[in-house]
């Protein structure tokens, strides 16, 4: 799809700005401008997941809006393969313990940041679906 490629290129081109103009701060080591990129896609994803959220708890899969800015934007803006090379290299110079939970802070702060941006973005769990007993009426 066409969508989704122009998508990921804008994605992929503003985490390379993003990383490129991040002050590093925790030394050269450490891979905080991934991890907050990663974070603020995962962010994004939750929203745009919302906003294309369907009655009777679907995700719409038809939408060229929703292809470009989730499987495009988002697929582009976030990156697993950076946190893979930048493990080897904390375990390399020594970080065994940052190498180890980078990956578990990016499981689980992606998750949870995908799960504030569906509330941001106005979904609620069980709110588009009526009570089994009010179904019939």
């Amino acid at each position: 799809m066409v969508v989704v490629a122009i998508g990921g290129s804008m994605g992929t081109l503003l985490r390379y700005q993003i990383l490129l103009n991040w002050p590093v701060t925790l030394g050269e080591e450490f891979p905080l401008p991934v991890i907050i990129t990663n974070l603020i896609a995962s962010l994004f994803l939750g929203i745009f997941l919302a906003v294309f959220h369907q009655p009777h708890g679907r995700w719409s899969t038809q939408s060229n809006a929703r292809a470009f800015l989730t499987a495009g934007v988002v697929g582009g803006l976030a990156t697993l393969s950076l946190p893979m090379v930048d493990i080897p290299l904390l375990i390399k110079n020594g970080y065994l313990v940052w190498a180890i939970l980078i990956p578990t802070a990016l499981l689980i702060g992606g998750t949870l940041t995908v799960i504030v941006g569906l509330l941001i973005g106005g979904w609620r769990p069980h709110h588009d679906q009526l009570p089994a007993e009010e179904e019939g009426q």
